[in-house]
Parts: structure tokens; C-alpha cells; sequence
């Protein structure tokens, strides 16, 4: 079984008192690796390394090569 098949099965027996407490808790998971994620954006940016792979922009990089949407 696929971990993302695994996960939605294991928490759909989760009771609502874990739900919410792991929902919590993954929370501050995404925001802390959304904040290494920018600090390390700002420095590849600063470095011009988006240039020095093909890319004609820091957005056009974020875009095609970490596949984030507009």
C-alpha cells in the first residue's frame, strides 16, 4: 500500500480527539518547514543561482522546477 493510501486509512480511525490534536500538530510541522523553505528561497535567490540553472527568474524556477502554482 502507498504511504498517502496508508495515511488516509490510519486516520480515518483516528478518534475527533487525535484528529484534532494531530491536525494541530501537523500544522506547526507545515509552518516550520514553509519558514527553511523561504530562508533557503532567499539565499538561492541572493546567490543568482536561478540564473545559473536556465532559469530566467527565482518565480519561473519556483514554478517549473519546484512545481509550485501561481
Amino acid at each position: 500500500m502507498d504511504p498517502i493510501a496508508k495515511e488516509i486509512l490510519e486516520c480515518a480511525g483516528w478518534s475527533n480527539a487525535r484528529l484534532f490534536k494531530e491536525l494541530a500538530a501537523s500544522s506547526r510541522r507545515e509552518r516550520e518547514c514553509l519558514v527553511s523553505v523561504l530562508i533557503q528561497l532567499g539565499e538561492f535567490y541572493n546567490r543568482d543561482l536561478s540564473l545559473r540553472h536556465g532559469f530566467p527568474s527565482i518565480y519561473d524556477f519556483c514554478m517549473r522546477q519546484l512545481g509550485y502554482s501561481r
